[in-house]
């Protein structure tokens, strides 16, 4: 029993510690993202710590501690970020506000063209706030799209439809040959099991 505990413990140490370790943070430059491509009709990025309007870009920057933050230009909806290499990956969280104002934002995932579960709705105002999406998983892209429910924050003097979003969180989706490797253990670890209670038969 023992052993069959300590093979297990081994396996899902390894296993969590592949997953834990493929999260990373990704940050906005004046180009944007290197792990995402974006369409620049859609997305835009500023230097929000800079932006002489106050408002969710500076909100988004200074939450984040990161000053580059991605908007949508023109109210562009909805606006996509795809995995530049093409692999899937499992959105966590972001950070993201209204520039301006208030207004329900619509957050939906896909892979290989296909959308991933349900559309998620947020509430979103000009305070930075960090979003989390336990349901988008091994997407290869998602949308940010507008509602129809803008209403202007008067604390700030610009007015127009666009959402600041800040740094977001993902992570590496287990490639098939770890789930493999964790299956094939738990399969060793029952083998061990059914040859242990047949020696104590016996």
């Amino acid at each position: 029993m023992n052993r069959k505990l300590g093979v297990l413990s081994v396996l899902l140490f390894a296993f969590t510690g592949t997953t834990q370790a493929a999260s990373q943070t990704i940050n906005f430059e004046q180009n944007g993202a290197s792990f995402f491509s974006t369409i620049p009709l859609e997305v835009d990025y500023l230097d929000g710590a800079a932006y002489p309007i106050p408002g969710g870009y500076q909100n988004v920057a200074e939450a984040t501690s990161s000053q580059w933050v991605a908007y949508n230009p023109d109210e562009y909806s909805p606006s996509s970020f795809t995995s530049a290499s093409g692999e899937l990956f499992n959105l966590d969280s972001f950070w993201l506000a209204g520039a301006w104002g208030n207004q329900t934002l619509t957050v939906t995932g896909y892979a290989n063209g296909k959308q991933v579960g349900d559309s998620v709705p947020i509430e979103v105002s000009i305070a930075a706030t960090e979003y989390f999406f336990p349901d988008l998983r091994g997407i290869d892209m998602f949308t940010i799209a507008l509602g129809n429910d803008y209403v202007h924050d008067s604390s700030v003097t610009g007015d127009a439809r666009h959402w600041a979003l800040g740094s977001m969180t993902i992570s590496a989706v287990p490639e098939p040959a770890t789930c493999a490797m964790l299956l094939a253990g738990i399969g060793i670890v029952g083998a061990v099991t059914r040859r242990q209670r047949s020696k104590a038969v016996v």
